[in-house]
């Protein structure tokens, strides 16, 4: 048999020689496939953009990165061929360089701004601090403004001895006796009875009282402090105890500095012989007591003193309690309890005698020749 010629020779040493070809190199199937696609799709994938740097090539690809370099493409023409920005190491370096001075100024200018404030917030407060010392300084060279209440008080002796309360005068950083509030003299503490309610004051000095507070000092015959006058009582306190249902007269300056300065008188009866608490020192009266009574005298029909104003029913509080508005429940300390204290403050008394029944008009007047106002500076 003839052989056949062996045409198919050539085709398949080209396959072989391919085959061979293509186990020495780096083609795989996929490196095969990448060489199919177009070049801007290529660069499209294998460029990456990032930070200030720009493009670079994407090394998460190297198949990709490979094929772009095995065409011959520098990282620059991929990058513009698809509008990628890639810049220079200079110009980056430049950019950055802007960059860096840029945010140097900004800092410069924020440190510049806060040293500002902070100099500014030293100057305030030294300001202040200079304010508050100046305020400090004018506190101490300048007196606070005084201020005054003012309650009642009686006449024990004419050495210018004066019962009073001790709440009228127990935080006074001065104390004055008058028969109005223009019309006082300076007087002293002598001596208090916290417990009782009750003040000794004596007039210390005629120098500055008015020239009718003089005439009333003269008129009741009181001889301002001397060593050479022996203490002594004016006799004015009646020695029984008041009685249920009887006349009492009440004198004072209620509201002194309010209404008029001048002496006020009411009336009423002795509705209880106890006080408050069942206090056996007081007892109870339904005469008008208004703020600025307390320490006058209460006196009875003949015109002796039988006690002295202590205080009004506080009726809000009691109202609290009762459920209804107590009226003319007011209280006076009795005439026994006001000599003891007298006597344990070195001041021995008489007893008043009056023995006969005075008009209210002249009870008025006996009144207004004893009864003090007293006022409280503070």
């Amino acid at each position: 048999m003839k052989a056949k010629p062996l045409v198919a020779l050539p085709f398949l040493m080209l396959m072989a020689l391919a085959i061979s070809s293509c186990r020495s190199s780096t083609f795989t199937p996929a490196s095969l496939s990448l060489s199919l696609i177009n070049t801007q799709t290529l660069c499209s994938v294998a460029t990456t953009t990032f930070g200030v740097r720009g493009a670079s090539w994407d090394q998460t690809l190297p198949l990709h990165v490979g094929e772009a370099e095995r065409r011959g493409l520098s990282l620059s023409e991929c990058a513009e061929m698809t509008g990628k920005k890639f810049r220079s190491g200079t110009e980056i370096s430049e950019q950055e360089a802007e960059k860096k001075r840029v945010r140097l100024t900004q800092e410069e200018r924020k440190r510049k701004l806060e040293l500002a404030k902070e100099r500014e917030a030293e100057k305030q407060n030294r300001i202040e601090a200079e304010r508050k010392r100046k305020v400090a300084a004018d506190k101490k060279s300048t007196p606070p403004p005084s201020s005054s209440t003012s309650g009642s008080g009686f006449f024990v002796s004419k050495l210018g001895h004066v019962i009073t309360n001790q709440h009228v005068v127990g935080k006074c950083l001065s104390v004055t006796v008058g028969d109005s509030a223009k019309k006082q003299v300076a007087a002293e503490i002598v001596d208090t009875d916290k417990r009782n309610d009750l003040a000794l004051l004596k007039i210390s000095s005629t120098t500055l009282a008015s020239a009718d507070t003089k005439s009333l000092i003269r008129k009741l015959g009181i001889k301002v402090a001397s060593r050479n006058v022996p203490l002594s009582s004016d006799g004015l306190l009646r020695s029984e105890d008041v009685e249920l249902g009887e006349r009492v007269m009440v004198s004072g300056y209620p509201y002194g500095e309010i209404f008029s300065d001048t002496i006020k008188v009411t009336g009423g009866m002795v509705s209880a012989i106890r006080g408050m608490g069942d206090d056996s020192g007081q007892f109870q009266i339904d005469a008008a007591v208004q703020p600025g009574n307390s320490g006058g005298p209460i006196y009875d029909d003949k015109g002796n003193i039988v006690g002295v104003v202590v205080s009004q029913l506080n009726k809000l509080k009691v109202a609290k309690v009762i459920g209804s508005l107590p009226e003319n429940v007011n209280f006076g300390i009795k005439a026994s309890t006001v000599r003891q204290f007298l006597t344990s403050a070195g001041l021995p008394t008489k007893w008043s005698n009056q023995s006969e029944p005075v008009s209210s008009k002249n009870l008025a007047k006996i009144a207004k020749n004893q009864t003090l106002m007293v006022v409280c500076n503070n």
